[in-house]
């Protein structure tokens, strides 16, 4: 796990913890990339997607609240407080007619086990510009996953697996404090 703290702000002070579904921590492409808000950088998953199709063809799953799950590739933040998500800004790699999330779901927890769906979501790309997606939720969370089970263009298979790559992602909402 991938941690970095926040003092000194108005809000949201402490630590944040990131993880992805591999465990990767430590490589030029980890999943604290996605939340840099550098452009230039990019989260980046193990091939793991089909190339025809970009589905999902690996083992990730996360356990849901009505006793099923989730499968995809996901990037998960636990933050110090509670937060009701709003909504999404998703920036893909500049690839991403082959590499940016067309089925994903945003998943809340508040114990790191079993998760709810907060919004699960397909997303249509014509450019690598941010896609905001507004999200009806109620609930607070202090644990996030963006979980991933389709990447790319359906319609312009790649000749190898797909991997799921993300410049930026961004959660806005309102703060929770119990």
């Amino acid at each position: 796990t991938m941690s970095s703290c926040l003092v000194g702000q108005s809000y949201g002070n402490g630590f944040y913890y990131l993880i992805d579904s591999n465990g990767t921590i430590a490589a030029s492409r980890a999943a604290n990339k996605a939340f840099d808000l550098d452009p230039s950088t990019y989260y980046e998953s193990p091939a793991l997607f089909s190339a025809g199709h970009g589905t999902y063809r690996g083992a990730a799953a996360t356990p849901l609240d009505d006793s099923s799950s989730y499968f995809g590739e996901y990037i998960e933040v636990e933050l110090p407080s509670k937060l009701v998500v709003r909504a999404v800004d998703i920036t893909p790699h500049s690839d991403y007619d082959a590499t940016a999330p067309t089925r994903w779901a945003l998943l809340g927890s508040n114990d790191g086990v079993t998760f709810q769906t907060i919004s699960n979501t397909s997303t249509t790309w014509t450019s690598a510009s941010t896609v905001s997606t507004t999200i009806d939720a109620t609930a607070a969370f202090t644990v996030f996953r963006f979980a991933c089970s389709g990447v790319g263009d359906a319609s312009t298979p790649s000749a190898s697996p797909r991997k799921l790559r993300l410049s930026e992602l961004v959660f806005y909402g309102y703060e929770v404090i119990n």
